[in-house]
């Protein structure tokens, strides 16, 4: 969710950088003073090469965010199977079941598997 926010402000000050590229650059074509026209100018170039890096940074965030978008089921399962294994281990105990008590570590270790998908997102 917070890289969520983050592109969103990315792209949002990419917008604002757009608008003041745009401003710039008419401007520049308007005005007739030399002076005024180079300032436009440079502040319009610097405006698109802000406009480049802010687009980069988004980029990478969204990279980022689909990769987390790709784990998050992974380790909701993981959890779920730890909440398993616990329930079976508390239950061996009240049954005095040996065989419950060694499910319970093979439920574990299905959570282990799932966590390390979740890491590694092998599947």
């Amino acid at each position: 969710m917070n890289d969520t926010l983050e592109i969103n402000n990315k792209w949002s000050y990419f917008q604002a950088k757009n608008n003041r590229l745009t401003t710039y650059e008419v401007a520049a074509a308007t005005t007739n003073d030399p002076k005024l026209k180079e300032k436009f100018s440079s502040e319009a170039t610097r405006m698109a090469t802000d406009k480049k890096e802010i687009s980069e940074q988004a980029r990478a965030l969204e990279a980022r965010r689909d990769i987390t978008k790709k784990s998050t089921p992974w380790i909701g399962y993981a959890g779920t199977a730890y909440q398993l294994a616990i329930v079976v281990l508390s239950a061996s105990i009240l049954a005095v079941s040996v065989a419950m008590f060694w499910g319970s570590f093979a439920v574990a270790g299905i959570g282990v598997l799932l966590s390390l998908n979740g890491l590694f997102l092998w599947v």
